[in-house]
């Protein structure tokens, strides 16, 4: 799952709210427009959101609400929750616009789900909203977080959703090898693989199972990696999706590589 700590503009946000609301700085309005400007423009949804907060309210610029929606509406297409709770807000104020194609309780719908898609990456930004602006407890957040998983499960590999979109999870079938699989006879199945040893808990899409998967559990058993040496790659922390995947790609050739040279090298005199 995405390290969503090293989404770009995401640190510059954090400041420029504790600068906002006066959190361990003296506010600062000047310093937390430019900041969140900054982080808009590198593509942080969060700030995209707040750069329409900004112009709804007349902070630091002067108030517009076509160019509040507009920033709303850019966030809100990224899936941000907060976008889409000021959306609904604007509808419950009867503010009217053409890009406003939502009902009000469809806004909110999005609201909620979109914060617990951020949540499921690990963007705890997404808990302080459905706590603060929701009003949810942390008892219903994880009970609705545990369902959503459940509905919407991510490959652990790519970070990419399995299911397509409005896909029921009954159309969702789980194997631990491709032998069942491939005993179905099915090409319409959408299938959430095990994605052991790469992860100990987790899933995988079809294409990583076969890219990535299988390769590395012959490399893993036949003792090329160890368990900690995967723990590595994958590590959020770390690495981005991009470096995980090339490292994955890297041990994969490396071994496929030791296997040809084993099969050439002359025996020991």
């Amino acid at each position: 799952m995405a390290n969503v700590k090293n989404s770009p503009g995401r640190d510059k946000y954090i400041i420029a709210i504790e600068y906002l609301k006066g959190i361990n700085r003296e506010v600062n309005l000047e310093k937390a427009y430019q900041l969140t400007l900054e982080a808009a423009n590198e593509g942080f949804p969060y700030a995209i959101n707040s750069l329409g907060a900004f112009y709804l309210n007349g902070m630091h610029v002067a108030s517009n609400i076509d160019s509040a929606i507009k920033y709303f509406l850019n966030a809100y297409h990224l899936g941000n929750p907060k976008a889409a709770f000021n959306l609904c807000y604007l509808k419950q104020k009867g503010i009217e616009h053409i890009d406003l194609v939502e009902s009000k309780d469809g806004y909110f719908s999005k609201a909620v789900e979109f914060a617990l898609n951020d949540l499921q990456r690990g963007e705890n930004i997404a808990l302080d909203f459905l706590i603060e602006d929701i009003g949810a407890t942390k008892e219903r957040i994880d009970y609705l977080l545990k369902k959503h998983i459940l509905s919407h499960p991510i490959c652990s590999i790519c970070d990419e959703y399995i299911i397509e979109k409005n896909k029921p999870f009954k159309d969702i079938i789980r194997f631990g090898d491709l032998g069942n699989l491939n005993s179905l006879g099915k090409q319409d199945v959408i299938i959430a693989l095990k994605a052991d040893p790469i992860v100990t808990k987790g899933l995988s899409c079809y294409p990583c199972f076969v890219k990535y998967v299988q390769p590395m559990r012959e490399l893993f058993f036949d003792g090329f990696i160890s368990r900690t040496h995967l723990d590595d790659i994958m590590n959020e922390s770390l690495n981005s999706i991009e470096n995980r995947l090339e490292l994955l790609k890297n041990a994969i050739f490396l071994y496929n590589m030791k296997k040809i040279y084993d099969k050439k090298k002359p025996g020991s005199i």
